[in-house]
């Protein structure tokens, strides 16, 4: 089994015949993976040809008969006085790495396995935030193929191989026989009422209808703290021909003591008229405030492992939601001078400015991450966030997250082998393995390669050293869900009254005493909404098993 090593430029694009050559003497060749990490290889070589400083950072391909086995950088290089053989490392680092990150990561962004109200401010790009809806795992290519999120229990290609006597090491771990979340949302809710009463005006009648008109609410007149006149209106009732219909009342008082006029003096007493006037009025308010809003939310579902496999205990996380009611994002424009951290609302999602740009004619991921949707800031508007459309799609992403935590951590059985190395293209970032062997239970047992070494050695030795991880499931059907009784969130609001003091009626009852008549007058009480944090706790009733694979025997 030959490979060879060839020290390129960066130009270079790996070619099958320019490349099959020698360009380090490679004593001993160890290539080491794992999940979620860049494939590096160590190379013990003989008396490099070349200056040991110009294989700084050079990029480095080895390849075999079949092609291209590994693409990186020589990320180590000693310095200084050596001996007669060198250690060197390089690492499969594509130069463009972070933003193939980012283009997955975002490409990843789908409800219901991503939700960005469970992801923390700053850490929209994260690729285990962005994953953890998922049961995948990033995997690297080795040759140049890119970072891939891929499933975190099987492999898109297979092998069967067969491990060396005494190599086999077997290890289970016992994981949480169900698992959980509890959720926890706050939120501003934002009210807008209006509040009228049609009693308020209801048969008003005054004797003094200017001052009251005068005193009447005008309208956009601000009472109290959030409170608007939204609706005002008073006028004396007419009849057909536009008169006022007044109503005469009369008195029989007698002539005071000092009167001086001979002629009242005589009569003795006088006939005393006044008017009521019957009125039509309207009077409304609107209010504006703002309430304190905690809503939570918990469930747990077992998962469908085997006996033996599990400990008599939960694993229940508690998440808190992002505030829905964060941003006052303006719309996206073109043409618009933008800084870092601006945020914007375009086409129903909310996105982060990642510098100082001006937009161009359209908006473009590489100046703008997608942090949320505008409907969570929408749903600040109601009294139960669960019992929207918005706090739904938050549940059923809650679920994908428990889906995913309880399939990875039931990769608990965990097997370490060696065994003659294999056609090395067939060893893959993205690859499952069958074992055979007495010392396994079960005979057998397949799972992810979660980490591997390949060795070329001087003595013709070719071994591949690795660790799968397997699910002692029970194989059954998903059939998780959840049941969600949102009734029963407190409702609150702000409150208004209006009280017409001396209408026309008590005016009279004044008038008929020989009293001092009172002018009607409005008096108007309003009570904002509760500054008190409102507490509330929906039902969530979990049904079903999560499924998990049955790969292993415990």
């Amino acid at each position: 089994m030959t490979l060879y090593v060839a020290v390129v430029p960066d130009t270079d694009t790996f070619d099958p015949v320019t490349h099959a050559r020698f360009d380090l003497d490679v004593l001993q060749l160890t290539m080491s993976h794992r999940d979620n990490r860049l494939a590096q290889v160590s190379l013990e070589v003989s008396n490099p040809r070349t200056p040991l400083s110009s294989l700084i950072d050079a990029r480095v391909f080895l390849s075999d008969a079949d092609g291209l086995v590994f693409s990186g950088r020589f990320s180590y290089v000693p310095r200084g006085a050596v001996g007669d053989t060198v250690t060197l490392e390089a690492i499969a680092r594509e130069d463009d790495i972070d933003g193939q990150i980012a283009s997955l990561t975002e490409s990843l962004k789908v409800a219901p396995f991503y939700d960005s109200l469970f992801v923390p401010i700053g850490a929209e790009d994260d690729p285990a935030e962005v994953l953890a809806g998922y049961p995948r795992t990033l995997a690297y290519s080795r040759t140049g193929g890119g970072v891939a999120a891929v499933d975190a229990l099987s492999g898109a290609t297979t092998l069967e191989l067969k491990p060396l006597t005494d190599s086999i090491r077997y290890d289970v771990e016992p994981v949480a026989k169900s698992y959980g979340v509890n959720l926890t949302v706050a939120w501003r809710q934002l009210i807008k009422q209006t509040i009228s009463d049609p009693s308020w005006t209801r048969d008003l009648s005054t004797m003094t209808p200017e001052g009251l008109i005068s005193a009447w609410p005008t309208l956009g007149q601000v009472i109290g703290t959030g409170f608007r006149v939204s609706e005002s209106s008073i006028a004396e009732e007419l009849d057909a021909f536009d008169r006022p219909q007044r109503e005469q009342v009369e008195r029989i008082e007698a002539v005071s003591s000092d009167e001086l006029d001979p002629a009242w003096i005589d009569a003795g007493e006088f006939r005393r008229i006044a008017e009521i006037a019957p009125m039509t009025a309207s009077l409304a308010f609107t209010y504006s405030g703002e309430v304190s809003r905690v809503q939570t939310a918990s469930f747990k579902l077992p998962a469908g492992l085997q006996d033996g496999a599990t400990l008599d205990e939960e694993e229940i996380e508690d998440i808190t939601l992002n505030d829905i009611s964060r941003s006052d994002a303006p719309a996206w424009n073109p043409g618009t001078d933008y800084e870092e951290g601006d945020e914007v609302v375009d086409g129903g999602s909310l996105y982060r400015s990642r510098r100082d740009h001006t937009s161009l004619q359209e908006r473009t991921p590489a100046d703008w991450v997608l942090i949320g949707d505008a409907a969570s800031i929408d749903s600040r508007r109601t009294f139960s966030f669960f019992s929207t459309a918005r706090g739904q799609a938050a549940l059923d992403h809650a679920l994908e997250r428990v889906r995913a935590r309880a399939r990875i951590a039931s990769r608990c059985v965990r097997v370490s082998f060696e065994a003659r190395m294999p056609d090395p293209h067939s060893v893959t970032e993205d690859c499952q393995v069958t074992l055979a062997h007495p010392k396994i239970p079960g005979g057998t047992i397949t799972g992810r390669l979660v980490e591997y070494t390949l060795e070329w050695s001087g003595e013709n030795r070719f071994t591949i050293r690795g660790t799968i991880a397997a699910c002692p499931g029970n194989g059954g059907t998903d059939d998780a869900s959840l049941d969600i009784d949102t009734s029963g969130a407190p409702s609150t609001g702000a409150r208004a009254s209006v009280q017409i003091k001396n209408k026309g009626p008590e005016q009279q009852a004044a008038f008929d005493a020989g009293t001092d008549i009172p002018e009607t007058s409005i008096d108007i009480k309003t009570t904002p909404a509760p500054a008190v944090e409102l507490e509330h706790e929906i039902t969530v009733t979990p049904s079903g098993t999560i499924a998990i694979p049955d790969q292993a025997t415990v």
